[in-house]
């Protein structure tokens, strides 16, 4: 009995070539493949995906707790009926055909719901509905577009940029969904130009950066500020603060408030002092404030833990602070083109230093604590005034770049292994 069954609804199935999603919507089975119909017009041949989930249960749980969308699972899980050389797949049309109407009519029944169905035809579908007048698409399909492209996956990003579904949405619905997406509208506003909207973050993004419907990048290049607009206190998840090549003189107490920075960038401004607060920036990995009026550094600065990379090259200052032998995590230390005399003892506490750049100050020797900087790889320290080198330079046995370009070759104070494993400038 349950095999008669099973046979007739197997026939039911091949009989049946046409089903209705809805007054919009049918899927044919013609001639082996099934092809989706709006409003009686050939649309799409459809394809298939199958995710071929980890047989391990809790490899499978973990995967599918993560997956918000038919996009994400599509990268997630394997893709294993998609037209791969040499594959060739035995289902039969007619499943294949009603496993397409019942994907549809699911997407249907949940106010199509993007997430359900893969992008590329998701979309599609939807901005085909829309221009035929189906009133739930025309309804939904600007928020379907500005959420997925907000919240989804880079790949769902690209997709919807690269084929123009953002043409139809403004920035201002785009910024209506993103915290802190007013403040950006005030900025417009207030410093008279346009602000570039980002999804994706480059090497040196322009404008703004939104991950996650927030705002996590502001770069402000060329845009003859004089001051940090107050305003950018409510931004609460900037990573990257970039006002290169504008009129700073100074910068605002509150600035120690973005405690997520990770990058700060004031290059190129007039610059004659930074706030005690810089070192409230736990997060920074990267600070550039290079070709500024600075006379110097705060105390501060040495609390910036996790910091990677100080640009502080072609200002006026005179000397370092004690502190900035605690930035532990330093790689690169930039401090060329100032009036520095002398260097800190506490700069042997570099240990991850890999490039110090010295060049152009007025410097007559260096302390006994640079053989320390056991990963040190770039010394450059040419045109200053040097009078004698500690002979502890020769312990820098990762040096492979030595600049003495305008230094007396009779105070290098050099071994002979020295001279041949560096590459030196003179």
């Amino acid at each position: 009995m349950q095999n008669y069954i099973g046979k007739r609804h197997l026939k039911i199935m091949q009989e049946i070539k046409e089903f209705k999603v809805n007054k919009y919507l049918k899927l044919k089975l013609e001639n082996g493949k099934t092809n989706i119909y709006i409003k009686g017009e050939l649309f799409i041949n459809c394809k298939y995906l199958l995710l071929n989930l980890p047989e391990d249960s809790n490899t499978k749980t973990s995967l599918l707790s993560k997956i918000n969308s038919i996009d994400e699972a599509a990268d997630s899980l394997d893709n294993s009926l998609e037209e791969l050389e040499g594959v060739t797949y035995k289902i039969s049309p007619e499943v294949e055909f009603w496993a397409h109407s019942s994907n549809l009519q699911a997407w249907s029944e949940n106010g199509y719901d993007t997430r359900l169905l893969h992008s590329n035809i998701s979309f599609p579908l939807l901005r085909k509905l829309t221009s035929v007048g189906d009133p739930l698409a025309k309804k939904i399909f600007k928020e379907e577009v500005a959420n997925r492209f907000i919240f989804g996956n880079e790949k769902i990003q690209r997709y919807l940029k690269g084929e123009g579904f953002l043409d139809i949405l403004s920035k201002e619905e785009i910024l209506s969904l993103v915290e802190g997406g007013d403040i950006i509208l005030a900025l417009e506003r207030s410093l008279g130009k346009n602000i570039e909207l980002n999804f994706l973050r480059y090497p040196n993004p322009r404008g703004v950066v939104i991950e996650e419907a927030k705002i996590t990048w502001l770069s402000l290049n060329d845009s003859e500020l004089t001051k940090l607009p107050e305003i950018l206190i409510e931004l609460k998840d900037l990573k990257g603060l970039i006002f290169k090549r504008n009129s700073l003189k100074t910068l605002p107490q509150w600035i120690g408030n973005s405690t997520q920075l990770k990058h700060l960038d004031v290059s190129n401004n007039q610059l004659e002092d930074l706030p005690d607060s810089i070192g409230d920036l736990k997060n920074l990995k990267k600070l550039d404030f290079s070709h500024n009026k600075l006379k110097r550094l705060p105390e501060s600065i040495g609390n910036l833990r996790k910091l990677e990379v100080l640009f502080a090259n072609n200002n006026e200052i005179i000397n370092l602070p004690e502190s900035i032998g605690k930035l532990q995590m330093l790689k690169d230390l930039v401090i060329s083109t100032n009036f520095l005399k002398t260097i800190p003892e506490s700069i042997g506490n570099l240990k991850m230093l890999k490039n110090l750049t010295l060049s152009n100050n007025h410097l007559e020797t260096l302390p006994k604590s640079i053989g320390l900087l056991s990963a040190l790889k770039f010394l450059m320290m040419g045109e200053n005034r040097i009078r004698e080198l500690p002979s502890s330079i020769n312990h820098l046995e990762n040096l492979q770049t030595l600049s003495l370009k305008g230094i007396d070759e009779g105070v290098w104070n050099l071994s002979d292994y020295m001279k041949k494993k560096v590459r030196i400038y003179k």
